[in-house]
């Protein structure tokens, strides 16, 4: 079967949750589908992680404008005016995947082939993310987002807190409950750590450093956090991410351990003794935690990141709401580390739920899976340079 994956960014290199959010379902399609992510934005982080086999396709859809020069309001009510109909039409897909952003491209492909399924994937309430990150029209968008999860043949949302709203705008039809799963391979308490230093308790922070909410956490973390913990000597502040560091980070390197851009982030969870998470908008799954909680690194977190969390993971954070808080969680965490989960424990909370299963609900009849030869890494990388 033909899966056509519409979003706004490609998932590779991996530099974020959403990266790696976008990449299990991608990885989990092409097993038995040919399976094409179809892209907007061209600006991305050349480093970052890219897995040794890649079984699924990428492809930018140029627009008629560079995206720095594009309305931002346009940009998200409108991003059908930058693309091609054409070149949308030419797609052939049995099932078109999309984000809200998407979903007018999705409409288009859909039509062109025959009113194929349309599934809706949700990274976010977007609305919400977009209120939460001061965006003033949000409120335009929510109308959009109910009148698209409404049209959706079906709905795949990454938290619960998530799918209970989308039950709360749309009384009938599917909705699936796809949560993120973290690539253990990758992030496990076993495999090599780096070393920021053992002379003092390593308080880790990371994520992409361009990210609106990411750049509020690290203002948070040197205005508020920071100051109480070095009221205790024997802890230090370690950052790792990628993008343009923020100003407030650069202002304060004789304060914090800077770690810059990583290849590979599981090293330098494995090698933090506690993982903090202050970010503040709402929404969606932070997939950090997951990260930290399967490397066996304790995590503490606010209490908007723990909204999305599965029920069976709540009792094994830490949250906080002030300074103070976080400081008392990070020596709880190095003295009391009851509420680590053990591997097995964290797999049987997270489940296995798969893309392939939801999608087998929308198959058409007698159609036979197409296996997609994968795509070695060093050609991807070719390939990413070139666009």
């Amino acid at each position: 079967m033909k899966i056509a994956v519409i979003d706004v960014f490609n998932p590779l290199p991996i530099n974020s949750g959403g990266d790696w959010y976008r990449y299990q379902v991608l990885q989990d399609l092409a097993q038995e589908n040919d399976v094409t992510e179809y892209y907007l934005v061209h600006d991305k982080f050349d480093k970052g992680y890219i897995p040794e086999k890649v079984p699924f396709r990428t492809e930018l859809l140029r627009g008629r404008f560079r995206m720095p020069i594009r309305s931002q309001v346009l940009d998200v009510l409108r991003p059908d005016l930058y693309i091609s109909k054409k070149k949308l039409r030419q797609i052939k897909a049995d099932i078109i995947i999309y984000s809200a952003y998407c979903y007018p491209f999705a409409k288009i492909i859909s039509k062109a082939n025959n009113n194929a399924k349309m599934l809706l994937l949700m990274h976010n309430v977007e609305w919400q993310y977009l209120k939460n990150n001061h965006f003033k029209p949000y409120w335009l968008f929510k109308q959009y987002e109910d009148l698209i999860i409404k049209e959706a043949d079906g709905i795949i949302t990454l938290s619960e807190h998530d799918r209970e709203y989308v039950r709360s705008v749309r009384k009938k039809g599917q909705v699936h409950y796809l949560p993120p799963l973290v690539n253990e391979r990758i992030f496990n308490p076993s495999g090599k750590k780096h070393c920021m230093g053992d002379d003092k308790v390593n308080v880790l922070f990371y994520g992409s450093l361009d990210r609106k909410q990411n750049i509020e956490a690290i203002d948070y973390i040197i205005d508020e956090i920071l100051p109480e913990m070095e009221k205790d000597k024997g802890l230090r502040l370690c950052i790792f991410g990628s993008g343009k560091p923020p100003q407030k980070l650069l202002d304060n390197l004789d304060r914090v351990s800077f770690l810059g851009s990583v290849e590979d982030p599981a090293e330098f969870v494995r090698g933090a003794d506690v993982v903090i998470v202050p970010v503040k908008n709402s929404g969606g799954v932070k997939i950090r935690i997951l990260e930290a909680m399967a490397c066996q690194v304790p995590v503490i977190v606010s209490p908007e990141s723990a909204e999305g969390l599965p029920m069976g993971l709540l009792d094994h954070v830490r949250v906080a709401a002030t300074p103070s808080e976080y400081l008392s969680g990070i020596k709880e965490s190095i003295s009391d580390r009851t509420m680590v989960l053990n591997p097995l424990k964290f797999r049987e909370i997270v489940g296995n739920v798969s893309a392939s299963t939801i999608i087998n609900d929308y198959r058409f009849v007698n159609e036979k899976p197409v296996v997609v030869q994968a795509v070695d890494a060093p050609e991807l990388r070719e390939e990413l340079v070139m666009k």
